[in-house]
């Protein structure tokens, strides 16, 4: 949800938004743009797929309404699909008034039967304003599409081996919130992830938002009470039982400055100590110098914490590297003892993937011992994100970099725990998936098993592999494995299985 209300702003704040983001309560010299209203944002979300025997969340938000306070009228919904006769709900006809900064509530519907795999819903909300009654579908951003959400009900589950737990290692909560973006409350991440089928999800908020006050973006907190929050919440939702238990990860997105000195951000997974990062926030103008350079970061680092780089290879937009100072991650950059691994999927296969996966086994063949990893870099977007795409101007829709698309997958021997995740991850006994699961390990003259990710010593070992799909994701239909020579820094095609 990169869509944010801000009142009166300073010409640096206006400069930074105008050339970069821009959002919907912006004005240049009181003169309204195309975009500008003054009613909260008030937007619906739904999961993109359910589990199996999983009743269908229905999130709704109402954001910055302490500003422009509105009266709940009622919340309803249609539900249609190909040969089904349209079903009308009534999730909520009790009026209420709404005037605080944040509220969300979730509602839950049953799957219908008999609608097959895919479905649309649309989520209409009543409000009165001053006496103006409004019905917004889906979201109240003026000029998008109000578009349905689609939603595939899943027939069979994720796929996955025993003992096979999949999250999501990027993601943004409500903690993430200034003058360009805000995410989903924690409750409201959890309930969705849950319903997806996810065990885990990474709350990797950003370091410049975590030191703000809460009630005031543009001013910092000695005290970070938010980075406080963020830990202590996280912890409390995961002690309450539920029948899908999902394990928040406290993490943070923190801002660096690489080899050129250009801005890049980095994950930190489970750490307790907090790192400034405002380096690109905006929040001054002209200066844009990161507190930490990449390797005195990393040096600085707390041994138990989960260090990866996040999309380190994808192009910044010029006006990003131009006001922001932006820029990409090189192979020098990433080519550290102490980072983890390379979240190189985020969101979508695109050419900053692939580069990345080049990136990786170039760092394999050199004898590097890390890991990749996947997120989706979602900003509470369950189904589908609306993001400006002409500042003041015009909304762009898209249906990428949503939470769930993409998905990391541990191997425990056990129900996940965040030490026993955090470990999994450090371990690399994981994989990335955008659907199909796979089992690898390997048996050597001394070891009975060994996970990947681990070591294989002696002469002799054997390797076995099972890969696993559902029609919902496809047929597999070729397995290609590789071999790589570190004395030579080469790999060849090692067997290819065609299936």
């Amino acid at each position: 949800m990169i869509l944010k209300h801000v009142l009166p702003t300073t010409a640096t704040h206006f400069f930074t938004l105008f050339f970069l983001y821009a959002e919907i309560h912006l004005r240049l010299l009181k003169l309204p743009g195309r975009l500008y209203q003054r009613w909260p944002e008030i937007l619906a979300d739904v999961p993109h797929r359910i589990e199996p025997g999983r009743k269908i969340p229905i999130l709704v938000i109402c954001k910055d309404a302490h500003h422009f306070p509105v009266t709940l009228i009622k919340i309803r919904l249609e539900l249609r699909g190909k040969q089904y006769e349209p079903q009308k709900i009534v999730l909520s006809d009790e009026p209420q008034i709404l005037n605080q900064r944040w509220w969300d509530k979730i509602f839950y519907i049953e799957p219908p039967k008999n609608i097959g795999s895919e479905f649309l819903i649309d989520v209409f909300v009543e409000v009165i304003k001053k006496r103006r009654r409004k019905t917004i579908q889906n979201d109240n951003y003026k000029h998008s599409s109000h578009a349905s959400f689609k939603i595939r009900l899943a027939k069979t589950s994720l796929p996955a081996f025993p003992n096979q737990y999949s999250g999501d290692l990027h993601s943004h909560s409500n903690f993430t919130n200034d003058q360009v973006e805000f995410g989903a409350s924690l409750h409201s991440m959890r309930t969705m992830a849950a319903a997806m089928g996810f065990s885990f999800v990474a709350v990797t908020d950003h370091s410049y938002d975590l030191d703000d006050k809460p009630d005031n973006y543009l001013i910092n907190d000695k005290k970070l009470t938010k980075w406080k929050m963020l830990h202590e919440e996280t912890g409390q939702l995961n002690r309450e039982r539920t029948d899908h238990p999902v394990v928040l990860i406290p993490g943070e997105e923190v801002s660096v400055s690489n080899r050129l000195g250009r801005n890049v951000h980095f994950l930190i997974i489970n750490a307790n100590k907090f790192y400034t990062g405002s380096g690109d926030s905006g929040e001054r103008w002209f200066q844009t110098r990161a507190q930490w350079s990449l390797p005195g970061f990393l040096t600085d680092l707390e041994d138990g914490a989960l260090a990866l780089a996040p999309h380190p290879f994808i192009k910044k937009p010029l006006l990003e590297s131009v006001f922001l100072h932006r820029g990409s991650m090189s192979l020098d950059d990433v080519d550290h003892e102490r980072i983890d691994g390379l979240q190189i999927l985020n969101g979508v296969k695109n050419p900053a993937f692939y580069r990345g996966l080049r990136y990786w086994r170039r760092l394999l063949l050199k004898g590097e011992r890390m890991f990749i990893y996947a997120g989706n870099d979602a900003h509470g977007n369950f189904n589908y994100y609306r993001q400006i795409r002409v500042p003041l101007w015009s909304i762009a829709e898209k249906n990428h970099y949503v939470f769930g698309k993409v998905r990391t997958v541990l191997a425990l021997p056990e129900r996940p725990s965040l030490p026993a995740i955090t470990a999994a991850l450090k371990s690399g006994n994981c994989y990335i998936t955008d659907g199909p699961a796979i089992d690898f390990f390997a048996t050597g003259e001394k070891q009975t098993h060994i996970p990947m990710g681990s070591k294989l010593t002696g002469e002799k070992g054997k390797i076995r592999l099972s890969v696993k799909s559902t029609p919902e994701f496809g047929t597999i239909k070729k397995i290609v494995i590789y071999h790589g020579k570190f004395r030579e820094r080469k790999e060849s095609k090692f067997k290819e299985i065609a299936l």
